[in-house]
């Protein structure tokens, strides 16, 4: 067992129940919303974003750019994304961070907390990041009256 199998698998959980929230909206509340960050799709774009960036140990968010052509900030309030096209991300960026997992003395197992230095922290604090939105998404849906998906 490598150190990093446990991380992997909560990545792996988190992809997983990232997919089934998702798809746990109709196409009406989808779209639905209260203003900024607080629609579905934006959540979920928000916190994928988030992982893909720090996953490619960028040092700028303006060196970022996802392959949907546009970051979560940079969509209007009267735009949104298909659960397709989210769907679609959340396969890409789980590909991208399992790459990783994989690739031998990709982590710096003894950080130093240098800026834009990634390492197991950072991957800890961004997949808690990513539960934070996730969380808010899930209780979107409940509030949208769909069933919870924690029973």
């Amino acid at each position: 067992m490598n150190t990093l199998d446990p991380l992997k698998e909560q990545y792996i959980f988190f992809f997983a129940a990232m997919r089934k929230t998702v798809s746990s909206f109709s196409d009406d509340t989808w779209i639905q919303g209260f203003g900024h960050l607080q629609y579905p799709w934006k959540l979920a774009l928000h916190a994928l974003d988030c992982i893909d960036y720090r996953f490619q140990n960028l040092e700028r968010w303006s060196d970022y750019q996802n392959s949907i052509g546009k970051g979560w900030w940079e969509f209007s309030e009267s735009e949104s994304l298909s659960q397709t096209v989210v769907l679609d991300f959340v396969s890409e960026v789980e590909r991208k961070v399992m790459d990783r997992f994989e690739t031998p003395g990709w982590f710096n197992e003894l950080s130093t907390f240098e800026p834009h230095e990634f390492n197991i922290e950072t991957a800890i604090y961004i997949l808690g990041h990513a539960w934070h939105h996730h969380g808010s998404m899930a209780t979107l849906a409940v509030k949208q009256g769909h069933t919870s998906q924690w029973k």
